[in-house]
């Protein structure tokens, strides 16, 4: 589990429909904890441009390695039935 303090004043829900949005939640909560993509690469194991994959939101990114980094980030992933949704 990652040390990283929550730096969130509230608690902030964003609704992530697709790569693109996965991947700027991710670039989001990295600038906000002031880390370059370099940083966040090592301490992930990998290399600087896949971190840019990812935060692209590059479809076929590992999906492994973008729930190791929300981990890393301290991004909190859930999921929600929309099956009875009206506007699904």
């Amino acid at each position: 589990m990652s040390n990283i303090p929550d730096i969130f004043d509230t608690d902030m829900t964003t609704l992530i429909k697709d790569t693109y949005d996965l991947a700027t939640a991710i670039r989001t909560r990295r600038k906000q904890l002031k880390m370059t993509q370099t940083y966040l690469a090592s301490m992930m194991g990998v290399s600087r441009q896949l971190i840019g994959e990812l935060e692209k939101g590059t479809p076929g990114v590992n999906v492994g390695l973008a729930l190791d980094v929300c981990r890393e980030l301290g991004l909190k992933l859930g999921y929600e039935d929309i099956s009875d949704d009206q506007t699904a």
